[in-house]
């Protein structure tokens, strides 16, 4: 969008999200920031509720779940960027997780024969919140088409115990 306006400053402010930029040229272009896009995660992928107790040892498995929404190439998730209550994965593996959503009887559904990407989180590594249900963001980059490196993240509802 181009509005003729005689300004000469950078920035001119932020108007409901949008920053305004401005340039010698008397033209004022708009610059939206990139919104880091959503995926579906599942936390402990297949079971119900995602019940975890951080006194205990072992490892916690996120399945990030392709997804027809969003444009992620599941391949070009960068593993090591990935965060789950502050840890990085310890190990991953492309298969078939299946999907997070619920039949109305409470069990999961079976794979959907899409490649999902599993990770899997040391419990030692991680910072669990207060015993109770809490939303979990699951963040981390992946590189675009283009060469540039983006953000993503995704929530899931888990249980701490104890």
């Amino acid at each position: 969008m181009k509005v003729s306006l005689k300004v000469v400053v950078v920035v001119i402010g932020v108007i409901a999200g949008v920053m305004v930029l401005a340039a010698k040229s008397d033209t004022v272009t708009q610059w939206r920031p990139s919104i880091a896009p959503k995926v579906q995660i599942d936390i402990k992928p297949l079971s119900n509720p995602n019940s975890v107790n951080p006194n205990s040892t072992g490892k916690i498995a996120v399945a990030i779940l392709v997804d027809s929404r969003n444009d992620i190439d599941i391949y070009s998730i960068i593993i090591e960027s990935v965060r789950f209550l502050g840890a990085s994965p310890c190990k991953f593996a492309f298969e078939d997780v299946g999907v997070s959503p619920e039949k109305p009887d409470g069990k999961p559904l079976p794979p959907d024969g899409d490649v999902d990407l599993l990770l899997h989180f040391d419990k030692g590594d991680m910072v669990f919140p207060a015993k109770g249900y809490w939303t979990i963001t699951v963040a981390g980059y992946y590189r675009t088409e283009d060469g540039r490196f983006r953000r993503f993240s995704g929530t899931d509802v888990m249980r701490v115990l104890k």
